[in-house]
């Protein structure tokens, strides 16, 4: 009788912990956690893997660690590859990532100092598509200040182009469903 109350008891703990930070079967979730105690090496190792099968989450995470030299050595190159996959696959976080790196704003996390792109339109694109999807309040609050700004720096004409271009996006290779960790 107790051991099957035992299993009862860890299966709830399972099943209600699937889609979460608590996650224990989700190896993302995992290299969250390993990122929030700041072992970003183990952090790495966990996205890289998910990262070069198309996890868009992990390709945009594992490309944050590679941006900054986080537990992996420093590789821009690498780092906007993985998050130009992501974005292209409709992860709003690289999306802001790649609008960052065209716009190079002042307060932004990946103000570009080599081998950038500088390109107002292709930013603002990134920045529309990324609006679509933030989904924390976070997220919502830097797309809005960042739309407000660039919209302030551009004329009508760069604006239409930007918003055909976002008009006209599809996912590729394929669309993917983020992440909402509870």
């Amino acid at each position: 009788m107790r051991i099957h109350a035992a299993m009862l008891a860890v299966a709830a703990v399972l099943l209600t912990s699937c889609g979460t930070y608590d996650d224990p079967l989700d190896s993302y979730a995992m290299g969250v956690r390993w990122y929030d105690r700041g072992n970003y090496s183990e952090a790495a190792k966990l996205w890289q893997l998910l990262a070069e099968h198309g996890d868009c989450d992990a390709q945009y995470r594992y490309g944050h660690l590679l941006w900054l030299g986080l537990g992996v050595k420093m590789d821009k190159a690498a780092a906007f590859k993985f998050f130009e996959d992501a974005a292209n696959a409709g992860q709003p976080k690289g999306q802001v990532a790649l609008g960052d790196l065209a716009f190079a704003r002042d307060k932004s996390t990946y103000v570009c100092r080599e081998n950038c792109i500088y390109d107002i339109v292709v930013a603002y694109k990134w920045y529309l598509l990324a609006e679509h999807g933030a989904y924390y309040e976070g997220e919502k609050t830097y797309v809005a200040e960042a739309l407000a700004d660039i919209r302030s720096r551009m004329t009508a004409a760069q604006k239409l182009r930007g918003e055909a271009m976002a008009t006209e996006w599809h996912p590729y290779p394929k669309a993917c469903e983020p992440r909402h960790l509870l």
